[in-house]
């Protein structure tokens, strides 16, 4: 009979760290806000910006762990080993090498964690305070408590936008395919 090995330490620690910071992906939103408000309201957060921004980071961090631990995944650490026995300072290595390496898991960790935070509701109505309302929240309450302009000012910038970006990544694809000489044989 073959004997099974228990994963060390170290492995089951960061299993379960892991675990936790990928959880308000699994676990309904609504219970995740209602245990952050809970929280909050021990901690005086509740009502504030600084609870807000908490609440919304929260919800955000597995949106931006994801890619950036696929995009390190890969990442081949000889490189940064080769500019540091080059002589490049640690921090340089991590700027020039390291850094443009990771960085679009980093740019799609920010744009996942932005639209996440943008589409959420319910953790914006619970922690929200006075002073500090969200997009989201403005245009739910224009659309449930009254008629103004806002939700379509909203909907028309927002649609401007996301089609500018469209744009702009289309003209740099076609840039692209144009000096490596896709287009035109």
């Amino acid at each position: 009979m073959r004997r099974v090995r228990a994963a060390p330490p170290g492995r089951r620690l960061r299993t379960a760290g892991l675990t936790t910071l990928i959880s308000p992906l699994v676990v309904p939103h609504i219970l995740l806000a209602l245990a952050i408000y809970g929280t909050f309201l021990k901690l005086d957060l509740s009502g504030t910006l600084q609870g807000l921004v908490l609440g919304q980071t929260a919800l955000a961090v597995p949106f931006v762990l994801i890619p950036v631990l696929t995009r390190l995944q890969g990442y081949d650490k000889s490189m940064t080993s080769a500019a540091l026995s080059l002589g490049a300072p640690p921090f340089t290595a991590f700027r020039t090498v390291t850094l443009p390496l990771i960085l679009p898991g980093i740019v799609a960790g920010g744009v996942f964690a932005f639209v996440a935070s943008f589409g959420e509701l319910v953790i914006a109505l619970l922690l929200q305070g006075p002073g500090a309302t969200t997009l989201p929240v403005q245009m739910f309450n224009s659309v449930t408590e009254e008629a103004n302009p806002t939700i379509s000012a909203a909907s028309a910038i927002l649609v401007v936008v996301v089609s500018l970006v469209i744009l702009l990544v289309q003209l740099g694809w076609i840039r692209t395919d144009q000096k490596a000489g896709i287009h035109g044989q």
